[in-house]
C-alpha cells in the first residue's frame, strides 16, 4: 500500500500489526477507565446532634435526647448473607422448589401472628456484593460500580457511617461474624469476633461461630447498645451447591432454628429487665439475594430482592397498629407480595441508615440520601404525630449533604435546581400536603443522586475511543490496500458473495454491535450460541457436500446440534440428567447394566478429557514423536481422573489430604512444563503447552467441563478442516479474508460462554479457585480465578495463527501478492477492535442508564479485557508460528 510516490515499501507483517493493534487499543482502553470508573467524592464531614437540632426536636431544650426520643434501647442485628426473600415468602411449585421456598416456618409464624413486627421486602442497588451492601446500609449512600474491585480487600469507611456515630455517642456495639465489618470499621466495636470471610467452602465456621456467641451475649445485655451477628452459610452453600439443593434446605433450618432460640432468649431477657427499658428491637436483614445458581453481584430480581423483618420485643401492645393496616396500594406491588392476605410492603436499603438513626437517636450519618420508614415509625411509636418533624429533620439532614456535595463536584443545573424546587416545596406545605412533598423529595433526592453519584472525566473517555476508533481505522487501511492489490493468478480465484454468505456477514455484526441493545445482553450467551449455530450450518452444507474425507462429514454431521447444547453455560436452569448421561442411561439398561446416575456422569467426564488430550496429540502436531516430555500430559490427565474419582468416593485408594494434593501437583506440572518450554521457545512449539493445561483447565471449570471443551475443541477440528479445505481448493480469497476469520470471531465468543462464563461477575468461578487450597490468599486464588476465566479465550486466539499459517505451508506468496494469511488475522483482531469500540461507547453513551453499574459497566470490563487477551494470543501465536519456520513473505505491504 502506498502512502505517496518516492516513499521506500514499508513491510506489514502479522507480528507487527498485531503489535501495533494491541498497544493502540491498551493505551485507548486504559484512557476510557481511567475516565469511566471513577469513584464519588466521599464527604469528610461528620453528622451532629447540634446540626440536627436545627429545626426543632423532641428535647424541650434540654439535653435528654440528641434529636428525637430513642425508641429501642437496644437493638440486635442479623444478617444472613445472599438471604433470598422466597427462603421466608415462598410457595413451592415443583419439586425442587421445596428445598428452599418458604424452608423457615418458625419464624414466618411469628412474622403471621405477632403485632409487634412488620416484614419487608428488602430492595438492594447494585453491584450486590456484601462489602458494598455492608457500605450503603451503614452510611445511606449508593457505592459506584468502581467498589466491586475493593470487595477482596475492603478498605475502611472514611465517610460518616452508623457505626462511628454509635461510638461517638457512647454506644457499645458488640460484633461477631464476617470479618468484613471489621475491615470496614476498625476500632468501632466495643468487642469484636470477625471470623475469615473468604473460604466458600467453609459452609460452618462463621454460623457456628456466631450461634456460639449469641447466648452469652444476651445474657450480658447491659455490657452493649447493638449486637450484630453476620452469618456467611448460606451465601456459601449457594456458591458451591446451588440454591435448590438439600444443603440450602439445611442451612435454613439451621437459621430458622437459631432465631427461634434467639427470639425466645431475648423475650425471656427483657421481661427480666427494668420497667424503664422500652424493650428490644429485633432486625433481620440480608445484605443482598442470590440466582438459583448461586451466583450474585449483578441487579436482576432474584439478586436485589431480600428481606428486612423487624420484631419489637418486649414492646407495648397496641391494639391501633395492626399489620394488615399497613397495606397500601402503593406498597402491594404484587400478588405474590402478599402474606396470608396481608400486603408486604416494599424497603430500600439506602433508606436503613435513617431509619436506624431514628431508632437510637444517634445523628443520620452526614452523606446519607434515604428516609426514615414511616412504617417502622408507626411501629415504634404510639402515635403518628411526630413523623412530620422527624421527617422534616431527615429531609434537612438529607439537603445539607447533597449541598456540600454539589460544592465539591457540582451538579448539572437542571438537577441542582429539582433539588431546591422540591426542597421549598416542603417549606410551603403543612399537613398531608406537607408529608406528600416530602415523600417527593426524598424520591428526587435519590434520582438525583443516583444520576450524579460519579463523577466521570468526558475528556479521558472521549481520547480512549478516539484511540480505538484510531486502531480500527488502522485496521480498514491495511486490509483495503491490501484487497486492491494484484493477485498472484496461482491462488486468485474470484467468486460471488453468495447469499449464505452476506448473511454470515450479517450476523457477525448483529453479534458486535448488540451491546446497545439492554435485552441482548440479558441473554447473550443463548444469542451468541444461536449465532455459531447458524453460522456453523452455512458453512457446513459445503463441508458436507464438498469434502471427501468420511471421518471430517460425520463430525460435522454430528457437530451441528452439539454446538447449541453446552452443559456448562446453562447449569442450574435445567434437570440435572443432562444428554450423555441419558443416552449412557440407555446403553447401560440395554446390556443389563447397573450403574449410578452419578457413575455415568464421572465416566462421561473422564472419558471425554482423555479423548481432548488424545485427539489433540495424534491430530493436532501428529509430527512430534513421542517421547519423554509426553508425561507432561499423561500425567495431568491421570491426577484429572483420580481427582474425580476421589471426589466421587469411586476411588479404590486414597487417603486424607489428597483432594488438596492431587490439583497442587497439576498446577505444579504446568508451571513447570510451561517454564520449560518458554525457556526453549525457538525450538519448543508452546501449543504443546496445551496439554498440561487442558486438564487443569478442566479442573478449575468443575464437574461437566469435560464435556463442553470436548465439544468445543470438535469444533475447533472442523474449523481446521474447513481452512485445508478452502487452501486445497484454492478460494482463499473470500474463505480467508471473510468466512474463516467470521466464523473463528463467532467461536472465541461462544467458547467463552460456553465453559460457564458469562459479561457479568456473578458469573465468575470463585468456587473453583479455590480448588487445591483450604485457606484464603488473594494472589493464589486471584491467579487461579484468572487462569479459570481467560484461559479459553487465550488458546483459542493463539491457536488461531498456529493452524491457519500450517494449513498453508506451500502457498505461493509474492511481494505483489498480499497474504490471505495475514489478511484473515488483521480481520479476526479488526472484529475484536470493533466489540471494543462498541462495549466502550455503550457504555459511555449509557452511563447515566438506570442499569448502567448492574449491566453496561460490566460487560466494557469483560469485553475490554477479553479483547485485550484474545490479541495478546494472536501476537503469541503469530510469534510462535515465525520462531518455528524460516522468514516468510507473506506481508502486507506499506509502500509506494
Amino acid at each position: 500500500m502506498s502512502l505517496g510516490t518516492g516513499m521506500r515499501p514499508i513491510r506489514w507483517s502479522a507480528l507487527s500489526i498485531l503489535c501495533t493493534v494491541t498497544c493502540l487499543n491498551a493505551i485507548g482502553t486504559y484512557l476510557f477507565y481511567s475516565g469511566f470508573l471513577l469513584t464519588r467524592k466521599e464527604l469528610s464531614q461528620r453528622n451532629t446532634c447540634a446540626l440536627m437540632r436545627e429545626h426543632g426536636w423532641e428535647g424541650n431544650g434540654t439535653d435528654e435526647y440528641c434529636w428525637v426520643k430513642q425508641r429501642a434501647q437496644k437493638v440486635v442485628l442479623v444478617v444472613i448473607d445472599a438471604f433470598r426473600f422466597d427462603f421466608l415468602v415462598g410457595e413451592p411449585e415443583h419439586t425442587r422448589e421445596t428445598l428452599f421456598k418458604g424452608r423457615m416456618p418458625k419464624t414466618r409464624r411469628l412474622v403471621e401472628e405477632s403485632e409487634d413486627s412488620i416484614l419487608f421486602k428488602f430492595l438492594a442497588d447494585a453491584p450486590t456484593t456484601t462489602m458494598q451492601r455492608l457500605k450503603a446500609l451503614t452510611t445511606g449512600g449508593l457505592p459506584t460500580f468502581i467498589d466491586f474491585s475493593q470487595s477482596f480487600g475492603a478498605p475502611a469507611i472514611q465517610e460518616d457511617n452508623i457505626l462511628y456515630q454509635l461510638l461517638s455517642n457512647n454506644k457499645r456495639t458488640w460484633f461477631v461474624g464476617d470479618d468484613t465489618w471489621e475491615d470496614l470499621f476498625p476500632s468501632t466495636m466495643a468487642k469484636s469476633m470477625p471470623y475469615p470471610s473468604l473460604n466458600v467452602k467453609d459452609l460452618h465456621t462463621v454460623d457456628d461461630g456466631v450461634e456460639e456467641f449469641f447466648p452469652d451475649a444476651i445474657e450480658d445485655i447491659n455490657e452493649w447498645d447493638v449486637l450484630i451477628g453476620h452469618f456467611l452459610g448460606v451465601d456459601h452453600v449457594g456458591h458451591i451447591f446451588s440454591v435448590d439443593d438439600e444443603e440450602m434446605s439445611h442451612k435454613l433450618h439451621q437459621m430458622d432454628n437459631f432465631l427461634d432460640r434467639t427470639i425466645s432468649q431475648l423475650e425471656e431477657k427483657v421481661k427480666k429487665t427494668e420497667s424503664h427499658n422500652s424493650g428490644v428491637l429485633f432486625l433481620l436483614i440480608g445484605d443482598h439475594a442470590q440466582t438459583l445458581r448461586g451466583e450474585h453481584g449483578g441487579a436482576s430480581k432474584e439478586e436485589v430482592e431480600t428481606v428486612m423483618f423487624a420484631y419489637q420485643v418486649g414492646g407495648t401492645k397496641s391494639s391501633q397498629f395492626k399489620y394488615r393496616n399497613l397495606s397500601t396500594e402503593e406498597s402491594c406491588q404484587e400478588q405474590g407480595d402478599k402474606l396470608l392476605e396481608r400486603c408486604i410492603p416494599e424497603l430500600q436499603q439506602i433508606d436503613f441508615a435513617a431509619t436506624l438513626s431514628f431508632i437510637l437517636d444517634i445523628p443520620i450519618p452526614y452523606g446519607n440520601v434515604g428516609s426514615v420508614s414511616p412504617l417502622l415509625f408507626a411501629l415504634l411509636s404510639n402515635g403518628t404525630g411526630q413523623l412530620s418533624d422527624i421527617l422534616t429533620r431527615n429531609a434537612d439532614q438529607v439537603h445539607r449533604g447533597l449541598k456540600s456535595y454539589h460544592s465539591h463536584s457540582p451538579f448539572s443545573y437542571n438537577h441542582a435546581s429539582k433539588i431546591e424546587n422540591a426542597y421549598k416545596t416542603i417549606r410551603d406545605k403543612e399537613g398531608d400536603e406537607k408529608m406528600k412533598s416530602m415523600g417527593d423529595y426524598f424520591k428526587t433526592a435519590v434520582s438525583v443522586a443516583r444520576a450524579e453519584w460519579s463523577e466521570f472525566n468526558e475528556y479521558k473517555m472521549v481520547c480512549g475511543l478516539l484511540v480505538v476508533l484510531f486502531s480500527l481505522f488502522f485496521h480498514v487501511i491495511l486490509l483495503s490496500s491490501a484487497l486492491c492489490k494484484p493477485m498472484d493468478r496461482s491462488t486468485r480465484n474470484k467468486q460471488p458473495l453468495h447469499k449464505h454468505q452476506a448473511i454470515m456477514i450479517l450476523i457477525t455484526v448483529a453479534k458486535s454491535l448488540a451491546p446497545y441493545s439492554k435485552r441482548f445482553l440479558e441473554i447473550e450467551a443463548q444469542a451468541t450460541a444461536l449465532f455459531f449455530a447458524v453460522f456453523q450450518f452455512m458453512v457446513r452444507a459445503e463441508l458436507l457436500t464438498n469434502i471427501r474425507n468420511p471421518m471430517l462429514c460425520l463430525l460435522a454431521f454430528l457437530n451441528i446440534p452439539l454446538s447449541m447444547y453446552n452443559p456448562l453455560a446453562f447449569k442450574g436452569q435445567i434437570d440435572r440428567a443432562t444428554l450423555q448421561v441419558e443416552i449412557f442411561s440407555i446403553v447401560a439398561k440395554v446390556f443389563g447394566c447397573n450403574v449410578r446416575l452419578e457413575s455415568i456422569k464421572v465416566i462421561f467426564d473422564l472419558f471425554a478429557v482423555v479423548a481432548i488430550v488424545v485427539l489433540w496429540r495424534l491430530f493436532v502436531i501428529p509430527q512430534v514423536p513421542w517421547g519423554w516430555t509426553d508425561i507432561f500430559f499423561l500425567l495431568p490427565t491421570t491426577l484429572l481422573v483420580c481427582y474425580r474419582l476421589e471426589s466421587m468416593n469411586m476411588l479404590v485408594f486414597s487417603f486424607p489430604g489428597m483432594d488438596v494434593l492431587l490439583p497442587r501437583l497439576m498446577y505444579a506440572i504446568m508451571i513447570f512444563h510451561g517454564a520449560f518450554s518458554l525457556a526453549k521457545m525457538k525450538q519448543a512449539n508452546l501449543a504443546y503447552i496445551f496439554f498440561t493445561t487442558a486438564p487443569v483447565i478442566c479442573l478449575l471449570h468443575g464437574r461437566q467441563s469435560e464435556t463442553a471443551l470436548l465439544y468445543l475443541y470438535l469444533e475447533g477440528v472442523l474449523m481446521v478442516g474447513l481452512l485445508r479445505h478452502s487452501v486445497e481448493n484454492g478460494s482463499t480469497d473470500l474463505h480467508f479474508v471473510f468466512v474463516v476469520p467470521l466464523l473463528w470471531y463467532l467461536f472465541f465468543w461462544h467458547s467463552y460462554f460456553a465453559t460457564g462464563h458469562g459479561c457479568n461477575f456473578q458469573s465468575l468461578n470463585f468456587v473453583e479457585s479455590y480448588i487445591g487450597f483450604e485457606e484464603f490468599d488473594f494472589t493464589t486464588q486471584g491467579v487461579l480465578l484468572a487462569f479459570s476465566t481467560f484461559s479459553i479465550p487465550f488458546w483459542c486466539s493463539f491457536l488461531l495463527p498456529v493452524f491457519m499459517m500450517s494449513s498453508i505451508p506451500d502457498m505461493k506468496c509474492t511481494t505483489d501478492s498480499p497474504s490471505f494469511c495475514v489478511m484473515s488475522v488483521t480481520t479476526c483482531s479488526a472484529l475484536q477492535t470493533v466489540s471494543l469500540l462498541v462495549a466502550s461507547s455503550s457504555a459511555g453513551y449509557q452511563r447515566r442508564h438506570l442499569m448502567a453499574w448492574g449491566l453496561f459497566a460490566p460487560k466494557f470490563v469483560f469485553d475490554s479485557l477479553l479483547v485485550l487477551v484474545s490479541q495478546i494470543g494472536m501476537t503469541l501465536g503469530v510469534l510462535q508460528v515465525q520462531l518455528l519456520s524460516k522468514p516468510s513473505t507473506d506481508t502486507i505491504k506499506k509502500g509506494r
